[in-house]
């Protein structure tokens, strides 16, 4: 279908306001409204917080009246079932609404009985569908990975230097990148449900593992890959008041340190282990039971491998410094003893490539 230059700028400002609710929203998607009369913009609403009315309603709010005979522009179908809030359809129908614009469909299996497309159709209000499609479905990456799989969207982050080394030879990194790129850092941890580290980079940086973005602030969920629970009691981690999973050997699970740990309010997940490696499928499946949408993966070297080699990152962001660690020894971003041939390399994607000062930010995606 084709649509107008005017459909396309309306469904843009849905798209735009949608990115509002970065950081705020997951596990439901982010979502932008405008609702339209006579050419005239009279109402705008996004999805604001988890839990909290959807963006259909807010901007019916916003429009009032004006909603009676308009049409609303959704980045997402509406939605047509009772969870947190009651059915944005039935809000829409209510309003007056005569037709409704959307990008993509919603993919909730929920919705599978009777759609939102479904239900507007049959109060005879006009629905068309598919209006800046790719966009939205770039927006939504990590709640359509989620929503259709039930497993988190994960994305690796990776700081480098030109000859790929994340740290010295004994472990050192601070600091490879510079200060914009840390920043950025911070953006993408804001945009994360949760980060993940392996237990290496634990006990060699100790890291906060905090969220300092700007002035927004955000709980984020704190993963630690540890089959043996070295991590230390009093690692600094541990002092915020984020949620804290660690990820360790069924074996282990009636241990005394997970005991304390388990008191102390931490959360265990206990995986098989077999050649020194988790059942990754059901860690993910563990993941997605717990809420959690999408995974920034944040090394070190050997965990970024591991789910290199499970072939599970949907995202790479590479920070590349201009610096160069001449030592073989010194950690690469992917570490293994295994042989790899030219022919079987992983193939990625180029997104887009940004400069943050003097580093560059490499954006991949691997699915």
């Amino acid at each position: 279908m084709t649509f107008s230059k005017q459909e396309k700028k309306y469904m843009k400002k849905a798209l735009a306001l949608a990115g509002k609710g970065l950081g705020k929203v997951s596990p439901n998607p982010m979502v932008g409204a405008i609702v339209v009369k006579n050419d005239k913009i009279v109402g705008r609403g996004y999805h604001k917080s988890y839990g909290k009315p959807h963006a259909e309603v807010n901007a019916l709010a916003d429009a009032g009246d004006n909603a009676k005979g308009a049409t609303i522009y959704v980045s997402l179908e509406p939605c047509n079932h009772y969870g947190k809030t009651p059915p944005c359809t039935e809000q829409i129908i209510k309003a007056g609404i005569t037709k409704v614009v959307y990008a993509i469909d919603d993919p909730n299996p929920i919705m599978n009985e009777c759609t939102g497309r479904q239900a507007l159709e049959q109060a005879g209000i006009e629905v068309v569908s598919g209006l800046l499609e790719n966009e939205a479905k770039r927006i939504n990456e990590k709640f359509l990975k989620y929503i259709q799989t039930k497993r988190p969207y994960i994305t690796l982050k990776m700081a480098s230097t030109i000859n790929g080394k994340i740290a010295d030879r004994v472990g050192h990194s601070k600091w490879i990148s510079n200060s914009k790129s840390r920043e950025k850092v911070q953006f993408l941890r804001y945009s994360h449900d949760a980060i993940m580290v392996g237990i290496g980079t634990v006990l060699m940086d100790n890291p906060s593992l905090t969220v300092r973005y700007q002035d927004k602030k955000k709980d984020i969920t704190k993963i630690i890959m540890d089959k043996n629970v070295d991590i230390p009691i009093n690692a600094k981690l541990f002092e915020s008041k984020d949620k804290v999973i660690i990820v360790s050997n069924r074996k282990l699970m009636n241990s005394q340190k997970v005991k304390e740990l388990q008191k102390n309010g931490t959360d265990f997940i206990f995986s098989d282990v077999s050649a020194g490696i988790f059942d990754i499928d059901f860690v993910l499946e563990q993941f997605a039971d717990r809420r959690i949408a999408s995974v920034l993966v944040e090394g070190g070297s050997k965990l970024a491998n591991s789910f290199l080699t499970a072939g599970i990152i949907d995202k790479m962001f590479l920070f590349l410094a201009p610096k160069i660690i001449a030592d073989n020894k010194a950690i690469p971003v992917f570490y293994s003893d295994a042989e790899q041939l030219i022919e079987n390399t992983t193939q990625l994607n180029l997104i887009s490539v940004e400069h943050l000062g003097d580093d560059l930010l490499v954006e991949y995606n691997l699915r």
